[in-house]
Protein backbone atom coordinates (compact mmCIF):
# COMPACT_ATOMS: atom_id res chain seq x y z
CA UNK A 1 0.00 0.00 0.00
CA UNK A 2 1.43 3.69 -1.14
CA UNK A 3 1.77 5.68 1.44
CA UNK A 4 0.34 9.14 0.91
CA UNK A 5 2.05 12.32 -1.47
CA UNK A 6 3.66 14.92 0.38
CA UNK A 7 4.55 18.45 -0.97
CA UNK A 8 8.20 19.49 -1.53
CA UNK A 9 8.63 22.41 0.86
CA UNK A 10 11.68 23.80 -1.85
CA UNK A 11 10.07 23.15 -4.90
CA UNK A 12 6.66 22.86 -4.35
CA UNK A 13 6.53 19.47 -6.23
CA UNK A 14 4.07 16.58 -4.82
CA UNK A 15 6.51 13.92 -4.10
CA UNK A 16 5.03 10.08 -3.78
CA UNK A 17 6.94 7.06 -2.25
CA UNK A 18 9.06 5.16 -4.86
CA UNK A 19 9.24 1.12 -5.01
CA UNK A 20 12.34 1.55 -1.72
CA UNK A 21 9.42 2.97 0.42
CA UNK A 22 11.50 7.02 -0.41
CA UNK A 23 10.21 10.27 -1.08
CA UNK A 24 12.58 11.63 -3.78
CA UNK A 25 12.16 15.06 -5.39
CA UNK A 26 11.97 14.94 -9.00
CA UNK A 27 13.01 18.33 -9.33
CA UNK A 28 15.95 18.73 -6.56
CA UNK A 29 16.33 15.25 -5.72
CA UNK A 30 15.51 16.14 -2.03
CA UNK A 31 14.54 13.41 0.07
CA UNK A 32 11.60 13.93 2.21
CA UNK A 33 9.98 12.30 5.30
CA UNK A 34 5.88 11.76 5.65
CA UNK A 35 5.67 15.13 7.41
CA UNK A 36 7.58 17.07 4.16
CA UNK A 37 10.30 17.45 6.02
CA UNK A 38 13.80 18.03 3.82
CA UNK A 39 15.91 14.72 5.64
CA UNK A 40 19.74 14.55 4.70
CA UNK A 41 20.62 11.16 6.68
CA UNK A 42 18.42 8.58 8.47
CA UNK A 43 17.00 10.12 11.04
CA UNK A 44 14.77 13.58 10.51
CA UNK A 45 16.26 16.44 12.67
CA UNK A 46 12.47 18.06 12.43
CA UNK A 47 10.00 15.12 13.53
CA UNK A 48 12.77 12.99 14.62
CA UNK A 49 11.34 10.22 11.79
CA UNK A 50 13.74 7.33 11.12
CA UNK A 51 14.23 5.86 7.82
CA UNK A 52 13.81 2.29 7.93
CA UNK A 53 15.11 2.06 4.06
CA UNK A 54 17.98 4.29 4.70
CA UNK A 55 20.86 1.30 3.79
CA UNK A 56 19.12 0.79 0.87
CA UNK A 57 18.46 4.60 -0.18
CA UNK A 58 22.13 4.50 -0.01
CA UNK A 59 23.32 1.42 -1.62
CA UNK A 60 21.03 2.99 -4.76
CA UNK A 61 22.81 5.77 -4.46
CA UNK A 62 26.34 4.40 -4.83
CA UNK A 63 25.00 1.96 -7.34
CA UNK A 64 23.44 5.56 -9.70
CA UNK A 65 27.08 6.93 -8.93
CA UNK A 66 29.43 3.95 -10.33
CA UNK A 67 29.04 4.51 -13.93
CA UNK A 68 29.45 8.12 -14.06
CA UNK A 69 32.85 7.76 -11.99
CA UNK A 70 34.26 5.26 -14.72
CA UNK A 71 33.48 7.66 -17.52
CA UNK A 72 35.85 10.12 -19.17
CA UNK A 73 33.77 13.24 -18.81
CA UNK A 74 34.68 16.14 -21.26
CA UNK A 75 34.24 19.63 -21.56
CA UNK A 76 32.18 21.03 -18.38
CA UNK A 77 31.95 18.30 -16.93
CA UNK A 78 36.06 17.16 -16.86
CA UNK A 79 36.19 20.20 -14.73
CA UNK A 80 34.13 19.24 -11.95
CA UNK A 81 35.31 17.47 -9.00
CA UNK A 82 31.98 16.05 -7.62
CA UNK A 83 28.25 16.42 -7.83
CA UNK A 84 26.72 17.94 -4.59
CA UNK A 85 23.66 15.36 -4.21
CA UNK A 86 21.23 18.01 -2.59
CA UNK A 87 21.28 20.49 -4.94
CA UNK A 88 23.05 19.41 -7.55
CA UNK A 89 25.92 22.18 -7.77
CA UNK A 90 29.22 21.23 -9.23
CA UNK A 91 31.81 21.47 -6.31
CA UNK A 92 35.71 22.00 -7.13
CA UNK A 93 38.08 19.23 -6.18
CA UNK A 94 39.05 19.46 -2.83
CA UNK A 95 36.42 21.15 -0.99
CA UNK A 96 34.31 19.01 1.40
CA UNK A 97 31.46 21.83 1.76
CA UNK A 98 29.17 22.70 -1.23
CA UNK A 99 29.51 26.49 -1.94
CA UNK A 100 25.44 26.58 -2.71
CA UNK A 101 23.82 25.01 0.12
CA UNK A 102 26.33 24.28 2.88
CA UNK A 103 26.57 20.40 2.19
CA UNK A 104 29.38 18.40 4.08
CA UNK A 105 30.90 15.72 1.87
CA UNK A 106 32.19 12.69 4.20
CA UNK A 107 35.73 12.26 4.09
CA UNK A 108 36.43 9.39 2.34
CA UNK A 109 32.68 8.69 1.03
CA UNK A 110 32.59 11.95 -1.22
CA UNK A 111 30.01 11.17 -4.52
CA UNK A 112 32.34 12.12 -7.42
CA UNK A 113 30.51 12.10 -10.90
CA UNK A 114 30.26 13.96 -13.60
CA UNK A 115 27.82 16.43 -14.07
CA UNK A 116 24.36 15.95 -15.98
CA UNK A 117 24.85 17.21 -19.76
CA UNK A 118 21.75 18.54 -19.13
CA UNK A 119 20.05 20.75 -16.31
CA UNK A 120 16.53 21.06 -15.60
CA UNK A 121 15.42 23.83 -17.03
CA UNK A 122 14.13 26.70 -14.51
CA UNK A 123 11.29 27.51 -17.07
CA UNK A 124 9.56 24.15 -16.84
CA UNK A 125 6.69 24.56 -14.81
CA UNK A 126 6.36 22.45 -11.95
CA UNK A 127 3.33 20.24 -10.92
CA UNK A 128 1.69 22.67 -7.96
CA UNK A 129 -0.66 21.25 -5.96
CA UNK A 130 -2.80 23.01 -3.38
CA UNK A 131 -0.61 24.96 -1.48
CA UNK A 132 -3.32 25.54 1.44
CA UNK A 133 -3.11 21.99 1.65
CA UNK A 134 0.49 22.32 3.01
CA UNK A 135 1.43 23.22 7.30
CA UNK A 136 2.18 26.49 7.88
CA UNK A 137 5.92 25.35 9.21
CA UNK A 138 6.69 23.03 5.96
CA UNK A 139 6.21 25.82 3.91
CA UNK A 140 9.78 27.08 3.41
CA UNK A 141 10.89 28.42 0.06
CA UNK A 142 14.54 27.29 -1.07
CA UNK A 143 16.60 29.75 -0.88
CA UNK A 144 18.78 30.83 -4.32
CA UNK A 145 22.43 30.87 -4.10
CA UNK A 146 22.50 29.77 -0.07
CA UNK A 147 22.17 26.46 1.91
CA UNK A 148 19.35 25.56 2.53
CA UNK A 149 17.74 27.12 6.15
CA UNK A 150 17.17 23.69 7.41
CA UNK A 151 20.87 22.73 7.55
CA UNK A 152 21.77 26.06 8.70
CA UNK A 153 23.80 26.03 12.37
CA UNK A 154 23.80 22.63 14.70
CA UNK A 155 21.47 21.33 12.25
CA UNK A 156 23.41 20.52 9.31
CA UNK A 157 26.38 19.54 11.70
CA UNK A 158 24.42 16.38 13.11
CA UNK A 159 23.15 15.53 9.28
CA UNK A 160 26.88 15.81 8.46
CA UNK A 161 27.23 13.11 11.48
CA UNK A 162 24.62 10.96 10.77
CA UNK A 163 25.79 10.20 7.31
CA UNK A 164 28.71 8.75 8.36
CA UNK A 165 28.63 4.94 7.70
CA UNK A 166 29.86 2.91 10.83
CA UNK A 167 31.89 -0.26 10.57
CA UNK A 168 29.67 -3.53 11.70
CA UNK A 169 32.47 -3.95 14.73
CA UNK A 170 31.90 -0.23 15.49
CA UNK A 171 28.10 -0.31 15.60
CA UNK A 172 28.28 -3.79 17.94
CA UNK A 173 30.55 -2.54 20.05
CA UNK A 174 29.03 0.98 20.92
CA UNK A 175 25.96 -0.56 22.44
CA UNK A 176 27.87 -3.42 24.22
CA UNK A 177 29.89 -0.93 26.24
CA UNK A 178 27.14 1.61 26.81
CA UNK A 179 25.78 -1.59 28.25
CA UNK A 180 28.88 -2.66 30.52
CA UNK A 181 29.13 1.26 31.19
CA UNK A 182 25.52 1.11 32.77
CA UNK A 183 26.01 -1.91 35.24
CA UNK A 184 29.60 -0.74 36.28
CA UNK A 185 27.61 2.55 37.85
CA UNK A 186 24.77 0.64 38.97
CA UNK A 187 27.08 -2.27 40.35
CA UNK A 188 29.19 0.32 42.33
CA UNK A 189 26.23 2.59 43.67
CA UNK A 190 24.52 -1.17 45.11
CA UNK A 191 27.71 -1.89 46.83
CA UNK A 192 28.07 1.82 48.20
CA UNK A 193 24.60 1.02 49.77
CA UNK A 194 25.51 -2.45 50.85
CA UNK A 195 28.91 -1.10 52.24
CA UNK A 196 26.48 1.76 54.64
CA UNK A 197 24.40 -0.31 55.82
CA UNK A 198 26.73 -3.58 57.25
CA UNK A 199 28.90 -0.34 58.68
CA UNK A 200 25.72 1.00 60.58
CA UNK A 201 24.66 -2.13 61.47
CA UNK A 202 27.65 -4.15 62.79
CA UNK A 203 29.43 -4.04 66.06
CA UNK A 204 30.90 -0.80 66.60
CA UNK A 205 34.47 -1.90 67.73
CA UNK A 206 37.56 0.16 66.69
CA UNK A 207 40.08 1.99 67.86
CA UNK A 208 37.75 5.24 68.02
CA UNK A 209 34.90 3.58 69.66
CA UNK A 210 34.42 5.60 73.04
CA UNK A 211 33.71 3.45 76.61
CA UNK A 212 32.68 5.05 79.60
CA UNK A 213 29.54 5.40 81.85
CA UNK A 214 28.67 8.94 80.32
CA UNK A 215 29.07 7.18 76.85
CA UNK A 216 27.43 4.15 77.03
CA UNK A 217 27.88 1.85 73.24
CA UNK A 218 24.81 1.56 71.26
CA UNK A 219 22.69 -1.35 71.75
CA UNK A 220 21.86 -3.37 68.57
CA UNK A 221 17.88 -3.56 67.82
CA UNK A 222 16.93 -7.11 67.73
CA UNK A 223 14.19 -8.50 65.82
CA UNK A 224 13.49 -12.03 65.56
CA UNK A 225 15.56 -14.36 62.95
CA UNK A 226 18.10 -12.23 62.71
CA UNK A 227 21.48 -13.45 63.18
CA UNK A 228 24.54 -11.52 66.00
CA UNK A 229 27.90 -11.82 66.35
CA UNK A 230 29.11 -13.64 69.30
CA UNK A 231 32.91 -12.46 70.53
CA UNK A 232 33.42 -13.34 74.33
CA UNK A 233 36.38 -11.85 75.69
CA UNK A 234 39.52 -13.19 77.39
CA UNK A 235 41.31 -11.73 80.29
CA UNK A 236 44.56 -11.40 80.16
CA UNK A 237 44.31 -12.25 76.47
CA UNK A 238 47.16 -15.21 76.67
CA UNK A 239 45.86 -16.42 80.18
CA UNK A 240 43.29 -19.07 77.86
CA UNK A 241 40.47 -19.43 75.50
CA UNK A 242 36.72 -19.70 74.99
CA UNK A 243 34.70 -22.73 73.83
CA UNK A 244 31.18 -22.21 72.43
CA UNK A 245 29.00 -25.03 71.94
CA UNK A 246 27.69 -25.04 69.24
CA UNK A 247 30.10 -23.95 67.31
CA UNK A 248 29.61 -20.80 65.23
CA UNK A 249 30.86 -16.94 65.83
CA UNK A 250 27.01 -15.55 65.30
CA UNK A 251 23.57 -16.82 66.42
CA UNK A 252 19.97 -15.92 66.94
CA UNK A 253 19.29 -13.36 69.98
CA UNK A 254 18.22 -15.80 72.75
CA UNK A 255 19.96 -19.08 71.02
CA UNK A 256 21.12 -21.41 74.09
CA UNK A 257 24.98 -21.07 74.32
CA UNK A 258 27.54 -23.78 76.35
CA UNK A 259 30.86 -21.92 77.13
CA UNK A 260 34.10 -23.63 78.35
CA UNK A 261 36.66 -21.87 79.38
CA UNK A 262 40.12 -23.33 78.76
CA UNK A 263 43.01 -21.89 81.07
CA UNK A 264 46.83 -21.99 78.90
CA UNK A 265 49.96 -23.40 80.75
CA UNK A 266 50.72 -21.62 83.64
CA UNK A 267 47.28 -20.47 84.20
CA UNK A 268 43.57 -21.15 85.82
CA UNK A 269 40.30 -20.17 85.37
CA UNK A 270 39.12 -17.30 87.70
CA UNK A 271 35.19 -16.61 86.99
CA UNK A 272 32.77 -15.25 84.80
CA UNK A 273 31.77 -11.74 84.13
CA UNK A 274 28.34 -10.50 82.45
CA UNK A 275 27.27 -14.14 83.14
CA UNK A 276 23.61 -14.06 85.33
CA UNK A 277 22.79 -16.49 88.03
CA UNK A 278 26.37 -18.60 88.15
CA UNK A 279 28.13 -19.11 91.65
CA UNK A 280 31.55 -20.28 92.25
CA UNK A 281 33.95 -20.38 89.67
CA UNK A 282 32.96 -23.10 87.37
CA UNK A 283 34.25 -23.04 84.10
CA UNK A 284 31.35 -24.33 82.26
CA UNK A 285 28.26 -22.46 82.33
CA UNK A 286 24.97 -22.28 79.75
CA UNK A 287 23.66 -19.39 78.55
CA UNK A 288 20.88 -17.38 76.25
CA UNK A 289 22.54 -15.57 74.10
CA UNK A 290 21.92 -11.52 74.48
CA UNK A 291 23.48 -9.43 71.58
CA UNK A 292 23.25 -6.49 74.05
CA UNK A 293 25.45 -8.08 76.89
CA UNK A 294 28.95 -8.62 76.86
CA UNK A 295 31.07 -12.07 78.96
CA UNK A 296 34.20 -12.13 79.71
CA UNK A 297 36.34 -15.23 80.74
CA UNK A 298 39.22 -14.08 83.86
CA UNK A 299 41.72 -16.16 84.58
CA UNK A 300 44.94 -15.72 86.80
CA UNK A 301 48.60 -17.19 87.08
CA UNK A 302 48.78 -20.46 88.48
CA UNK A 303 52.47 -20.04 89.44
CA UNK A 304 54.01 -17.00 89.82
CA UNK A 305 56.73 -18.32 92.23
CA UNK A 306 60.61 -18.68 90.37
CA UNK A 307 62.05 -22.31 91.25
CA UNK A 308 64.72 -22.34 94.33
CA UNK A 309 68.21 -23.64 92.90
CA UNK A 310 70.03 -26.01 95.28
CA UNK A 311 73.36 -28.15 95.69
CA UNK A 312 75.21 -26.51 93.13
CA UNK A 313 78.50 -27.34 92.99
CA UNK A 314 81.59 -28.54 90.18
CA UNK A 315 81.11 -32.20 89.95
CA UNK A 316 84.32 -32.46 87.97
CA UNK A 317 87.07 -30.27 86.29
CA UNK A 318 90.19 -31.55 83.66
CA UNK A 319 91.87 -29.47 81.31
CA UNK A 320 89.89 -28.74 78.67
CA UNK A 321 86.56 -29.03 80.24
CA UNK A 322 83.91 -29.56 83.41
CA UNK A 323 80.79 -30.69 84.72
CA UNK A 324 78.13 -27.84 86.98
CA UNK A 325 75.16 -29.95 88.63
CA UNK A 326 72.65 -28.57 90.08
CA UNK A 327 68.93 -29.37 91.75
CA UNK A 328 65.67 -26.84 91.28
CA UNK A 329 62.45 -27.78 93.15
CA UNK A 330 60.41 -27.43 90.18
CA UNK A 331 61.29 -28.58 86.76
CA UNK A 332 63.25 -25.71 84.79
CA UNK A 333 65.17 -25.24 82.36
CA UNK A 334 69.00 -24.32 83.59
CA UNK A 335 71.28 -21.84 81.87
CA UNK A 336 74.79 -21.77 82.51
CA UNK A 337 77.01 -18.33 81.48
CA UNK A 338 81.01 -18.97 81.84
CA UNK A 339 84.12 -17.03 80.86
CA UNK A 340 87.65 -16.11 82.31
CA UNK A 341 86.37 -12.90 83.38
CA UNK A 342 82.71 -12.15 85.21
CA UNK A 343 81.53 -10.80 82.46
CA UNK A 344 81.34 -14.24 81.64
CA UNK A 345 80.81 -14.34 77.39
CA UNK A 346 79.77 -17.70 76.51
CA UNK A 347 76.71 -19.86 77.62
CA UNK A 348 74.54 -23.34 77.77
CA UNK A 349 71.52 -23.72 78.06
CA UNK A 350 69.24 -26.62 78.60
CA UNK A 351 66.57 -28.01 76.45
CA UNK A 352 64.30 -29.74 78.44
CA UNK A 353 62.19 -28.92 81.75
CA UNK A 354 64.18 -30.92 84.50
CA UNK A 355 64.74 -30.62 88.50
CA UNK A 356 68.06 -32.80 87.96
CA UNK A 357 70.74 -30.43 86.20
CA UNK A 358 74.15 -31.52 84.59
CA UNK A 359 76.13 -29.28 82.23
CA UNK A 360 79.18 -30.01 80.37
CA UNK A 361 81.89 -26.93 80.04
CA UNK A 362 83.47 -28.04 76.90
CA UNK A 363 86.38 -26.21 74.55
CA UNK A 364 88.26 -24.96 77.52
CA UNK A 365 91.98 -23.71 78.19
CA UNK A 366 94.23 -25.48 80.77
CA UNK A 367 95.49 -23.74 83.86
CA UNK A 368 92.95 -20.81 83.61
CA UNK A 369 90.55 -19.75 86.38
CA UNK A 370 86.63 -19.77 85.37
CA UNK A 371 84.17 -17.74 86.97
CA UNK A 372 80.49 -18.93 85.47
CA UNK A 373 76.55 -18.11 86.87
CA UNK A 374 73.89 -20.32 87.04
CA UNK A 375 69.91 -19.73 86.68
CA UNK A 376 66.91 -21.88 85.47
CA UNK A 377 63.34 -20.96 84.16
CA UNK A 378 60.27 -22.80 84.67
CA UNK A 379 57.22 -23.32 82.01
CA UNK A 380 55.60 -19.92 83.28
CA UNK A 381 58.31 -17.65 83.00
CA UNK A 382 59.30 -17.55 86.06
CA UNK A 383 63.47 -17.08 86.48
CA UNK A 384 65.37 -18.15 89.67
CA UNK A 385 68.10 -16.25 91.11
CA UNK A 386 71.40 -16.36 90.02
CA UNK A 387 74.45 -18.62 91.76
CA UNK A 388 77.69 -18.01 90.91
CA UNK A 389 81.34 -19.55 91.36
CA UNK A 390 84.77 -20.22 89.79
CA UNK A 391 87.07 -23.15 89.44
CA UNK A 392 90.21 -23.24 87.74
CA UNK A 393 91.23 -25.73 84.54
CA UNK A 394 93.79 -28.41 85.54
CA UNK A 395 97.31 -27.63 83.69
CA UNK A 396 97.90 -30.83 82.42
CA UNK A 397 96.25 -34.13 82.14
CA UNK A 398 99.07 -36.91 81.33
CA UNK A 399 97.86 -39.60 78.82
CA UNK A 400 97.61 -43.32 80.35
CA UNK A 401 95.68 -46.02 81.70
CA UNK A 402 95.23 -44.99 85.44
CA UNK A 403 92.81 -43.31 87.16
CA UNK A 404 92.84 -39.25 86.43
CA UNK A 405 94.88 -39.55 82.87
CA UNK A 406 93.76 -39.38 79.43
CA UNK A 407 92.62 -42.72 78.31
CA UNK A 408 94.59 -43.62 75.12
CA UNK A 409 92.52 -43.35 71.68
CA UNK A 410 92.49 -46.03 69.27
CA UNK A 411 90.57 -47.26 65.97
CA UNK A 412 88.76 -50.33 65.42
CA UNK A 413 86.44 -52.89 63.53
CA UNK A 414 83.02 -53.81 64.69
CA UNK A 415 81.87 -57.47 64.92
CA UNK A 416 79.34 -58.32 62.50
CA UNK A 417 75.65 -60.14 63.25
CA UNK A 418 72.48 -60.01 61.48
CA UNK A 419 70.34 -59.76 64.25
CA UNK A 420 67.63 -57.00 64.25
CA UNK A 421 68.25 -53.91 66.00
CA UNK A 422 71.27 -55.23 67.26
CA UNK A 423 74.13 -52.32 66.88
CA UNK A 424 76.44 -55.16 64.96
CA UNK A 425 74.08 -55.29 62.67
CA UNK A 426 75.02 -53.00 59.24
CA UNK A 427 71.03 -52.48 58.70
CA UNK A 428 70.47 -51.37 62.05
CA UNK A 429 69.27 -47.84 62.82
CA UNK A 430 71.81 -48.39 65.95
CA UNK A 431 74.60 -49.57 63.85
CA UNK A 432 78.01 -48.29 65.70
CA UNK A 433 79.92 -48.48 62.23
CA UNK A 434 82.33 -49.99 60.61
CA UNK A 435 85.47 -48.30 62.23
CA UNK A 436 85.29 -46.65 66.07
CA UNK A 437 87.23 -44.37 67.53
CA UNK A 438 87.32 -43.52 70.91
CA UNK A 439 87.61 -40.21 70.61
CA UNK A 440 84.33 -40.08 68.63
CA UNK A 441 83.00 -40.13 71.96
CA UNK A 442 84.06 -37.28 73.45
CA UNK A 443 81.42 -34.76 75.49
CA UNK A 444 80.24 -38.20 76.80
CA UNK A 445 80.70 -40.66 79.69
CA UNK A 446 82.23 -43.88 78.09
CA UNK A 447 81.80 -47.33 79.77
CA UNK A 448 84.78 -49.42 77.94
CA UNK A 449 84.65 -52.79 78.75
CA UNK A 450 87.40 -55.15 77.78
CA UNK A 451 86.82 -59.03 77.59
CA UNK A 452 87.69 -62.07 75.58
CA UNK A 453 86.15 -65.70 73.92
CA UNK A 454 88.02 -67.73 76.92
CA UNK A 455 86.56 -65.71 79.82
CA UNK A 456 83.37 -67.29 81.48
CA UNK A 457 83.14 -64.65 84.10
CA UNK A 458 82.73 -61.77 80.73
CA UNK A 459 80.16 -63.64 78.89
CA UNK A 460 78.66 -63.95 82.41
CA UNK A 461 78.48 -59.96 83.04
CA UNK A 462 76.60 -59.42 79.26
CA UNK A 463 73.06 -59.35 80.85
CA UNK A 464 74.13 -56.55 82.96
CA UNK A 465 76.19 -54.81 80.01
CA UNK A 466 73.54 -54.86 77.70
CA UNK A 467 70.25 -54.01 80.27
CA UNK A 468 73.08 -50.60 81.09
CA UNK A 469 72.95 -49.99 77.26
CA UNK A 470 69.59 -50.53 76.45
CA UNK A 471 68.23 -48.57 79.41
CA UNK A 472 66.71 -44.75 78.23
CA UNK A 473 68.07 -43.30 81.36
CA UNK A 474 71.28 -44.36 80.80
CA UNK A 475 73.25 -44.86 77.39
CA UNK A 476 70.22 -45.40 75.38
CA UNK A 477 71.29 -47.36 73.07
CA UNK A 478 74.14 -44.73 72.32
CA UNK A 479 71.61 -42.79 71.38
CA UNK A 480 72.64 -38.68 70.78
CA UNK A 481 70.75 -37.34 73.41
CA UNK A 482 72.14 -40.06 75.93
CA UNK A 483 74.49 -39.26 78.79
CA UNK A 484 76.23 -42.38 78.37
CA UNK A 485 77.95 -44.56 75.49
CA UNK A 486 78.45 -48.74 76.09
CA UNK A 487 81.75 -50.31 73.87
CA UNK A 488 83.11 -53.56 74.48
CA UNK A 489 86.13 -55.04 72.82
CA UNK A 490 86.97 -58.48 71.79
CA UNK A 491 90.60 -58.02 72.91
CA UNK A 492 92.25 -61.68 71.25
CA UNK A 493 89.87 -60.47 67.82
CA UNK A 494 88.43 -64.19 67.98
CA UNK A 495 85.15 -63.53 65.30
CA UNK A 496 84.62 -67.20 64.79
CA UNK A 497 84.47 -68.28 68.58
CA UNK A 498 81.99 -65.03 69.01
CA UNK A 499 79.61 -66.52 66.34
CA UNK A 500 79.95 -70.28 68.78
CA UNK A 501 79.73 -68.64 72.03
CA UNK A 502 76.60 -66.63 71.14
CA UNK A 503 75.05 -69.52 69.77
CA UNK A 504 75.91 -71.86 72.70
CA UNK A 505 74.87 -69.09 75.49
CA UNK A 506 71.68 -67.39 74.02
CA UNK A 507 69.48 -69.12 76.25
CA UNK A 508 71.49 -68.21 79.54
CA UNK A 509 72.73 -65.28 79.07
CA UNK A 510 70.98 -63.85 75.84
CA UNK A 511 72.04 -62.41 72.62
CA UNK A 512 75.51 -60.46 72.19
CA UNK A 513 73.11 -57.20 71.26
CA UNK A 514 75.86 -54.61 72.53
CA UNK A 515 78.58 -52.62 70.93
CA UNK A 516 81.24 -55.16 70.06
CA UNK A 517 84.90 -53.65 68.76
CA UNK A 518 87.30 -56.83 67.55
CA UNK A 519 91.66 -56.11 68.35
CA UNK A 520 93.94 -57.34 66.59
CA UNK A 521 94.44 -60.87 68.66
CA UNK A 522 98.55 -60.41 67.72
CA UNK A 523 99.25 -57.01 67.75
CA UNK A 524 97.51 -56.29 71.32
CA UNK A 525 96.76 -52.87 70.59
CA UNK A 526 94.09 -52.26 73.36
CA UNK A 527 95.70 -54.62 75.68
CA UNK A 528 98.90 -52.80 75.58
CA UNK A 529 97.27 -49.38 75.98
CA UNK A 530 95.28 -50.38 79.08
CA UNK A 531 97.63 -52.73 80.23
CA UNK A 532 95.43 -55.39 80.34
CA UNK A 533 96.62 -58.33 82.90
CA UNK A 534 92.73 -59.49 84.30
CA UNK A 535 89.71 -59.60 82.41
CA UNK A 536 86.84 -58.49 82.42
CA UNK A 537 87.73 -54.94 83.02
CA UNK A 538 85.48 -52.04 82.96
CA UNK A 539 86.97 -48.46 82.21
CA UNK A 540 85.15 -45.44 83.17
CA UNK A 541 86.12 -42.12 81.06
CA UNK A 542 84.36 -38.73 81.70
CA UNK A 543 83.49 -36.43 78.51
CA UNK A 544 86.73 -34.67 78.58
CA UNK A 545 88.40 -38.53 78.13
CA UNK A 546 89.67 -38.68 81.42
CA UNK A 547 89.68 -41.98 82.90
CA UNK A 548 87.56 -41.64 86.02
CA UNK A 549 87.19 -45.39 87.84
CA UNK A 550 88.84 -48.96 86.92
CA UNK A 551 86.45 -52.04 87.73
CA UNK A 552 88.45 -55.34 87.42
CA UNK A 553 86.09 -58.37 87.95
CA UNK A 554 82.64 -59.30 86.92
CA UNK A 555 79.55 -56.99 87.53
CA UNK A 556 77.13 -59.05 89.62
CA UNK A 557 74.02 -57.03 88.37
CA UNK A 558 72.87 -54.17 86.56
CA UNK A 559 72.09 -52.33 89.81
CA UNK A 560 75.98 -52.30 90.47
CA UNK A 561 76.47 -51.03 87.07
CA UNK A 562 74.50 -47.81 87.80
CA UNK A 563 75.53 -46.98 91.23
CA UNK A 564 79.24 -46.71 90.33
CA UNK A 565 78.07 -44.29 87.37
CA UNK A 566 75.39 -42.52 89.67
CA UNK A 567 78.53 -42.20 91.96
CA UNK A 568 80.90 -40.61 89.32
CA UNK A 569 78.17 -38.15 88.01
CA UNK A 570 78.72 -36.39 91.31
CA UNK A 571 82.25 -37.58 92.24
CA UNK A 572 84.38 -34.68 93.03
CA UNK A 573 88.03 -33.74 91.15
CA UNK A 574 90.56 -35.91 91.44
CA UNK A 575 88.69 -39.22 90.59
CA UNK A 576 88.75 -42.83 91.94
CA UNK A 577 88.91 -46.56 91.48
CA UNK A 578 86.70 -49.37 92.15
CA UNK A 579 88.23 -52.72 92.92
Amino acid sequence: MAGRKVLCPKCLVLVDEDDIGERVCPRCKARLCPQAHVVEGKICVRCGWEDPNYNLWQKRQRAAAQPAVSQQPTGHAAKAGRICPKCGVDVEAGLRRCPNCGWLFPPARGVERAAPSAMPSPSTPPVIADYSRVPLRDRVPAVPGGPSPILKGRGAKGVARREWNFSPVRRFLQPVGAGLLVLGVIAGVVFGVYSGVVKHEGPGEGAGQKTGADEAPAQPALSAGKIYPFKPAVLPPEGGKIVVSPEGSAFESGAPLTLSAVPAPCYAFERWEGVEGVEGSSPEVTVNFDPKKSITACFKLKDATAPAITGMKVSRYSDIGATIIWRTDEPAKGKVEYGVTKDYGASVEETAFITEHVVNLTGLSPGKTYYFSVTAEDECGNEAAAQSGSFTTVSFVPQGYSVGERAPDFTLPSYKDSYPDSPNNPSSPYYIGDQVSLSQFRGKWVLLNLWNTFCAACIGEFPHLRAFYGDEGWANRNSADARWVVVTVCLDGRTDRIVKLEEKYKYQVGLFTFPILVDDGEKRIVTELYRVTYVPKSVFIDPDGIIRAVKVGQFRSVEEVEELATQLLDLSPGGGSAE
